[in-house]
């Protein structure tokens, strides 16, 4: 058995993203190939770009923030300039996603820096509440998880900067999800150990519900028991099931300090390491909080 998932959406989230053991690293890549590609058929074709905004449905869940109000969401084109917007009802929120070329000229020169990069956001007048999320164009409900209930990584974690009470949360991650489930990201820099930043270090923990982790047939795992729960093992990442939850720690160190200060937007990945069975283990013993 290649995943851990106590839905009954088996399988189906394998169209996501990059191999699994690099799936937060080499994110940046993947974005820049495609924001490029895009760009240049488009302005083959016409020699401009269009910039109508054009509603689309909405491809995957969203996350609640801290605040109750603040809405995200990782949309599968960043470099679309996407805008999201809500229509907020006594008993319901309807989310709408437009999108346009206006982002494909500068997108490539500037490039997705990191993994937040392209995520778009909007503010509810009031918190969510007990209203329901659903997407203005497929009138379909919108899964979602709210930061409040994720669990994190307690400070200090060396090597890692954690000391934020919430990292950047993403909605979107390769070999994660499926029909219906919610997928929520918290990314986390790497620092030397003065606690500086511009290592290319990624460390995301990854927390699913209503779907689970689809990675490719070849991979290979072994079982492991992570906070006292079967799970499984690949380079680079260990998968449990707690409280209801997939969860998951994706990790890759780099290998060496970098010979130049980091210029952002970084273009390419940095070499980095993943890091060992043994090291996620330690980390995902430090985490709290979460949904009961």
């Amino acid at each position: 058995m290649h995943h851990v998932d106590t839905s009954a959406e088996r399988g189906a989230g394998r169209r996501w993203g990059v191999p699994v053991s690099f799936a937060v690293v080499l994110g940046v890549l993947v974005a820049v190939v495609v924001c490029c590609a895009g760009t240049v058929l488009r302005f083959a074709s016409d020699g401009a770009p269009d910039v109508a905004a054009t509603p689309v449905p909405l491809d995957g869940s969203v996350a609640l923030g801290t605040d109750n109000r603040t809405i995200t969401y990782s949309p599968p084109a960043p470099c679309r300039a996407p805008v999201l917007s809500a229509d907020e009802r006594a008993d319901r929120v309807l989310l709408r996603l437009t999108e346009s070329d206006r982002g494909l000229l500068s997108c490539p020169h500037g490039g997705p820096a990191g993994p937040t990069v392209g995520i778009v956001a909007v503010l509810l007048q009031s918190p969510l509440g007990d209203r329901t999320l659903a997407d203005a164009v497929t009138g379909q409900p919108v899964a979602y998880l709210a930061e409040n209930d994720l669990m994190r990584p307690v400070p200090p974690l060396p090597g890692w900067d954690v000391s934020t009470p919430m990292a950047d949360v993403t909605t979107r991650m390769a070999y994660f999800g499926g029909p219906g489930a919610a997928v929520a990201v918290e990314n986390f820099s790497a620092v030397d150990a003065d606690g500086r930043y511009g290592q290319p270090g990624s460390l995301a923990i990854v927390q699913v519900t209503h779907g689970g982790w689809h990675p490719p047939p070849s991979t290979r795992t072994s079982p492991v028991t992570v906070r006292g729960h079967p799970g499984l093992a690949a380079p680079g990442i260990i998968v449990w099931t707690e409280s209801g939850r997939t969860i998951a720690v994706v990790a890759a160190y780099p290998t060496g300090r970098p010979s130049a200060p980091v210029r952002y937007p970084v273009m390419l990945p940095a070499p980095t390491q993943p890091l060992s069975t043994d090291q996620l283990l330690a980390i995902a013993a430090t985490l709290t909080g979460g949904h009961p």
